[in-house]
């Protein structure tokens, strides 16, 4: 397990993420860039402080009410996939 710098990280959504959101979610934001904004500012909030980086420089974002977003590094963020905690639903 590793810690973040504090430098600005920039999210994109990848077409199985906002599948996810529209399914377990379905509500605001409308689009994928509008959803990628929301995760990116939320992740930028978490690194001021340190996030723990999992193995294969993976996280878990909270977005709202067990709703997590799953984001891996590779060179820039990449949302891959939203999961309700709740259920423990996640198709990769």
């Amino acid at each position: 397990m590793s810690r973040l710098s504090c430098r600005k990280h920039t999210v994109e959504v990848s077409d199985h993420a906002w599948q996810r959101w529209l399914e377990r979610v379905g509500r605001r934001p409308w689009t994928p860039y509008k959803l990628g904004r929301m995760i990116e500012k939320r992740l930028n909030d978490k690194i001021a402080p340190g996030i723990r980086v999992y193995r294969g420089m993976e996280i878990r974002l909270d977005l709202d009410n067990g709703i997590e977003a799953v984001l891996k590094l590779n060179d820039k963020w990449i949302c891959v996939t939203v999961v309700d905690v709740n259920t423990r639903e996640a198709v990769r």
